[in-house]
């Protein structure tokens, strides 16, 4: 059997070495045939999946170089795009002439992972007595945006603490600037394109327009995930066997854009976001996010003049 994730931590003189493999499938439904992905930044995702889609994940568990059961956690997670609105208009408002790097730092403080990842659905299970273990994680009910399957291996056999005793102190300022800038880019974008081709044709005015926000968004909340994934998991030691973890434990992470692009415009649009945290320094950064023009309702009107002469054409 192949496996799409592998990582592994080499013991040492007291300990053995512990490996993670993992797998992921999504299907429309039980018996359908499997999602394609897309690879961006190394990460594998999941461009266009919609509500009530079966997420099939499997795993296995290695301790000394062979399968050994062991527990495995598998959670699906998602940004909660509405409360980091909150968050950005709450700092642009009260801190008008702050820097992009010092508004950064404001968000970072104020933010709770726990309202900032909210978590969809969650398994935590033992594997067989070979390391192997599968399950199926629900979509039904989440929102559209970005989201992640987070498989975890990883704990301390002598005592362990809980994701909520830990330091907020896991993310880069890179990776937080670059998924505020999506939200601002969509929330704009969407705002651009829904007024000049209606609520009907935000889909396929968003490709015209260059809204292409589903993959980067996604991808970007994955990277967040896993920074702060080492950390979450409270002290990593040995597992029962004896075996060494790496640091934060064994963290493979899939990047899921639930309702694809049009998904991606209406958490945007979810957010909320006031003209002052649009017009703010975190909009001025140039994201890397394909052909989105912060602001560009003109752009905008050229997207109207394109439909109108297509209409007469007909």
């Amino acid at each position: 059997m192949s496996w799409q994730q592998s990582t592994y931590e080499k013991g040492n003189s007291q300990t053995c070495s512990t490996r993670l493999k993992s797998n992921l499938i999504i299907r429309k439904d039980g018996h359908g045939a499997a999602l394609p992905t897309t690879t961006k930044d190394g990460i594998t995702t999941y461009s266009d999946i919609q509500p009530g889609y079966a997420i099939e994940w499997s795993a296995k568990t290695e301790s000394d170089g062979s399968g050994k059961s062991d527990r495995v956690t598998a959670r699906l997670v998602r940004l909660n795009t509405v409360y980091l609105g909150s968050l950005i208009n709450d700092a642009t408002s009260t801190n008008p002439n702050a820097s992009q790097d010092e508004l950064i730092s404001i968000i970072v403080e104020m933010a709770d992972p726990g309202q900032l990842m909210s978590i969809v659905s969650s398994q935590t299970v033992e594997s067989g007595s070979d390391g192997t273990v599968s399950g199926l994680l629900p979509t039904a009910g989440a929102p559209p945006g970005p989201a992640m399957v987070l498989i975890h291996y990883g704990y301390s056999s002598a005592s362990e603490t809980s994701d909520s005793s830990k330091m907020w102190n896991y993310w880069s300022g890179e990776i937080l600037e670059e998924i505020i800038g999506i939200i601002i880019a969509g929330a704009v974008c969407g705002a651009a394109v829904g007024a000049t081709v209606g609520t009907g044709g935000l889909a396929a005015g968003a490709a015209v327009f260059g809204c292409s926000l589903a993959i980067s968004m996604a991808v970007a909340f994955c990277r967040m995930g896993a920074q702060y994934a080492k950390d979450a998991f409270g002290l990593i030691d040995t597992n029962k066997h004896g075996c060494t973890f790496p640091i934060g434990g064994h963290n493979h992470t899939y990047a899921i854009a639930i309702g694809g692009d049009a998904g991606a415009l209406e958490a945007s649009a979810a957010a909320g976001l006031t003209t002052a945290a649009t017009e703010s320094g975190l909009a001025k950064r140039q994201f890397p996010i394909g052909k989105v023009i912060i602001g560009s309702f003109i752009a905008a009107s050229a997207v109207l003049l394109i439909y109108s002469s297509l209409g007469d054409a007909s």
